[in-house]
């Protein structure tokens, strides 16, 4: 069999598998409402399968500092140490390593702020790290690649928005000044990152623009393209979450005033946005995003009334992750211990891409190969992961766990 039809026949393959897929209908259900009070424009990340969740504005118009963990298997809410008294403040960028969390910048106390502090979970204690090395901001966007954050944009005490970019290096704690944002300055745009590019979304200009642009961000060049428009209008205040190839975004405020209920996908290798299920109950802006391995979680935001939220919404599987329809396709043994086996028991494959990714959707091995092949797990850590196959037809995606 030549090149030609082994690779016709790999397309086949892989288009009958993924038009034989059911399509997810997204359901949103409620979960234990945030134990803290009620709250907007809070920030969170994430340490294994909790979520850790914080500061923002409360009800009575006070910076908040207070901290608490949600784990997304047991639903349950437990508190954490506080950011340290005085340091209390709202729309802060969070994100994390494998091991530690981290709360930068924000608004609190009537200033901008630039410090960042660093959460500990085995000793539940936060320790001052290298402030950013220019003006205070708050309501950047962020993403994080491997160890390092991006921080975009976002509002000074000089300016509305501005367009500066920063990179901060969780290991080394160390901050680098990165080429501008090129298309224009905004403030509480919304962004993520999914394998090896950030995206960023949305926000708001000193011209009162309110943009509806999608951009990828490649750190080895420093270099943003510009995507697909979002198909709506410009909008603030956005959750967006990274799962599996796909981009989702939530609610969001526009430049009337007008909240959102609704959820929007953009696949990443289709590059082309559709509707999925809205979140219930009420329009809301401001809310607080984290997801594992197959559910997103919203928690906490404001109404159209102006009424701050404790809820928390859980939407399971809000992509089509294909979990055993692989047809000819072997992924071997599940549960495995280091090594996964990938072939097919009567095709030829040629010309394909292999991915894995951990629970939360970070891409931590890629490569070219043909069926037969071994993927070493060795040197992760046990749990769940994903395995992607992938060529310019589609994708085929499966669960696997590491014992």
């Amino acid at each position: 069999m030549d090149w030609v039809n082994k690779n016709l026949l790999f397309v086949f393959l892989l288009l009958t598998l993924l038009g034989s897929r059911k399509a997810c209908s997204q359901i949103w259900q409620p979960m234990n409402q945030f134990t803290g009070s009620a709250r907007d424009d809070g920030t969170r990340f994430i340490i294994n399968d909790i979520a850790f969740c914080g500061t923002g504005l409360s009800s009575t118009w006070t910076d908040l500092g207070d901290f608490h963990g949600y784990n997304m298997v047991s639903n349950s809410w437990s508190a954490i140490a506080s950011l340290p008294s005085s340091f209390e403040r709202q729309y802060a960028c969070g994100f994390s390593s494998t091991t530690h969390g981290y709360i930068f910048g924000g608004y609190g106390g009537g200033v901008f702020l630039n410090d960042l502090w660093k959460y500990d979970p085995q000793s539940d204690s936060w320790a001052i790290q290298s402030s950013l090395p220019g003006e205070g901001r708050s309501g950047s966007a962020f993403f994080t690649i491997n160890d390092t954050t991006y921080i975009i944009g976002g509002r000074t005490n000089t300016s509305d928005a501005i367009n500066e970019v920063w990179a901060y290096s969780m290991t080394n704690d160390t901050w680098t000044m990165k080429n501008d944002f090129p298309f224009d300055s905004l403030w509480r745009a919304s962004g993520i990152s999914y394998g090896q590019s950030g995206y960023l979304a949305f926000g708001r200009s000193p011209s009162n623009i309110y943009h509806n642009e999608l951009y990828s961000y490649s750190p080895t060049i420093d270099t943003w393209t510009q995507l697909s428009n979002f198909p709506g209008v410009g909008r603030t205040y956005s959750v967006m979450y990274p799962v599996m190839g796909k981009i989702l975004i939530v609610a969001g405020l526009d430049s009337i005033g007008e909240s959102y209920d609704d959820m929007w996908q953009y696949d990443t290798l289709l590059g082309n946005w559709s509707q999925l299920a809205s979140i219930p109950a009420v329009k809301r802006r401001g809310g607080i995003g984290f997801h594992s391995l197959t559910a997103i979680f919203y928690t906490t935001g404001i109404d159209l009334t102006n009424t701050r939220l404790t809820e928390t919404w859980k939407c399971e599987n809000p992509t089509e992750i294909n979990e055993n329809n692989l047809g000819d396709l072997k992924i071997y043994p599940n549960p495995f211990r280091d090594i996964l086996h990938l072939e097919s028991t009567n095709l030829l494959y040629s010309n394909f891409t292999y991915t894995v990714f951990d629970k939360v959707g970070r891409k931590l091995l890629e490569s070219n190969s043909e069926i037969s092949t071994e993927i070493n797990l060795s040197k992760y850590a046990a749990g769940a992961y994903i395995i992607e196959i992938s060529n310019h037809a589609g994708a085929v995606r499966h669960k696997v766990i590491k014992q």
